[in-house]
């Protein structure tokens, strides 16, 4: 679960310091995905895959950014938030990965 989550939110491995944490919401779970410097990238095929992969089609995706030093932006942090409600498929993979980075080793 772990590498099918980072393949789809992740695909290129350019993004300086990423992580993928889920946490559970009501009805759903949600998935944070970021990265120091610039957002990972989030477009229709990620979402298509994402709803395939846990049987729903009531994704939401929030933006967020949090900028760094001032003149190199280091410590910055940009991605999303989604929103995965009325999972279908694959709650208890994805229960069991609360709490997780799943970047990290």
């Amino acid at each position: 679960m772990k590498d099918k989550l980072k393949e789809i939110l992740l695909p290129n491995d350019y993004y300086s310091d990423p992580y993928i944490q889920v946490t559970e919401i009501k009805n759903g779970f949600e998935l944070k995905v970021g990265a120091q410097y610039h957002s990972p990238e989030i477009n229709f095929k990620t979402l298509f895959q994402l709803s395939e992969l846990f049987g729903t089609q009531d994704i939401d995706v929030d933006d967020y950014a949090n900028s760094g030093c001032e003149s190199c932006d280091w410590g910055s942090d940009y991605g999303h938030t989604i929103q995965i409600r009325f999972p279908t498929k694959l709650t208890e993979e994805l229960k069991s990965l609360i709490g997780e980075d799943l970047c990290k080793p």
